[in-house]
């Protein structure tokens, strides 16, 4: 499609396309953010006004992980 691909997970091995950046320096590049986390301690409530402000105007948010991240 053209587009850049960004990732947050550290953890992750690297991926072929994906430029793994800090949480809040992709939202701020972003303008589609995907959400695939499970709910644990460390991801609950992690998109908060904060995040969301974060991310450029129209910017779509898409959340197929759980309601309480």
């Amino acid at each position: 499609f053209g587009c850049r691909v960004l990732g947050v997970d550290p953890a992750a091995p690297p991926q072929s396309g994906v430029e793994v950046l800090p949480l809040a320096t992709a939202l701020a590049r972003a303008d589609f953010v995907f959400i695939a986390l499970p709910l644990n301690p460390s991801t609950r409530h992690l998109v908060d006004a904060t995040a969301l402000a974060a991310t450029p105007r129209g910017a779509v948010w898409i959340n197929v992980g759980r309601g309480s991240v």
